[in-house]
């Protein structure tokens, strides 16, 4: 644990700007979202001409620009150690590990789905005894959503921990 303090005290301006890229993510997508509620109630309130499709584009480009950061900063904690990285080395890295890691978070979901559904389908058919899907209450598919999560908790975890320590890509690393 001491290492980790030593990366933290070394590369503090590294952190705090992976840190704070990811709050300003968080609040932008916040208001992102409120905006999107406000506008289903009252569609004045929506931004003007090609305005949306620019603010959509920009968070994009911005959450791309900080998980390839986040991910560089992952890759040279673990091989550089407590040696100071440029924000353009950390972006450069993590780009690579960004695709291994979105082509994994699209098969994670893929499976999560299929999972989700499948125990739905059991619980709905075995346990309920319901014929049609709008039947199950909700809670019943929250906690089917809930069971699929749990069985797929440590992949989640574990999976992209290995592909950015041991540099391998999705079917290597599990």
């Amino acid at each position: 644990m001491s290492g980790v303090i030593e990366i933290f005290r070394k590369r503090w301006p590294e952190t705090a700007l992976v840190i704070l890229l990811q709050a300003g993510l968080m609040v932008l997508l916040e208001e992102i979202v409120g905006r999107a509620s406000v506008v289903q109630q009252t569609p004045s309130a929506a931004l003007p001409g090609p305005a949306d499709f620019i603010v959509g584009m920009g968070t994009a480009l911005f959450a791309i620009v900080w998980q390839m950061l986040y991910l560089g900063f992952l890759a040279t904690a673990y091989s550089e150690g407590s040696s100071p990285q440029q924000p353009a080395q950390l972006v450069g890295i993590g780009r690579l590990f960004f695709w291994r890691m979105l082509r994994f978070q699209i098969i994670l979901g893929v499976i999560y789905i299929g999972m989700s559904f499948v125990i739905l389908v059991i619980v709905q058919s075995v346990i309920l005894g319901a014929e049609e899907v709008s039947q199950i209450p909700d809670w019943v598919a929250h906690l089917c959503s809930f069971a699929a999560l749990s069985v797929l908790a440590k992949p989640m975890l574990f999976i992209p921990a290995v592909m950015i320590v041991r540099d391998r890509m999705v079917l290597e690393a599990v």
